[in-house]
């Protein structure tokens, strides 16, 4: 039994890959992975009848927290809505008062900008 020498089998190999490699050639596991351009689609959610309404008690009572949210939501809509949904409800409260308070904070740098303005 005899054994090929291991230099020709490197030799063969090599020949074999030939010269993409000086063109830039790529193989698949040195691709960047996908990634998504587009943003994905929102999906409709439960509450968007009720965003309206829940912005507007929000307004009247600001401390309101999302469990009483979902309760008047209960209340207002009957077998709706359940304690399934207070993470959702939590998550529109929180977004809420992140948006009522960039607000605040713009009127106020206005208000402030205006008087110093003045103040020449």
């Amino acid at each position: 039994m005899t054994v090929a020498p291991v230099q020709s089998d490197l030799t063969a190999f090599a020949r074999e890959l030939g010269d993409g490699w000086k063109q830039g050639e790529q193989r698949g596991i040195h691709r960047r992975r996908y990634l998504r351009r587009k943003p994905a689609p929102r999906r409709p959610s439960m509450l968007d009848p009720y965003i309206h309404m829940i912005e507007e008690w929000l307004a009247a009572a600001p401390h309101l927290s999302a469990v009483d949210l979902l309760s008047r939501l209960a209340a207002h809509a009957p077998g709706q809505f359940s304690g399934h949904q207070r993470r959702t409800v939590q998550r529109l409260v929180k977004n809420w008062r992140s948006k009522v308070a960039r607000q605040l904070i713009s009127s106020t740098e206005t208000i402030l900008s205006f008087q110093a303005s003045h103040a020449v």
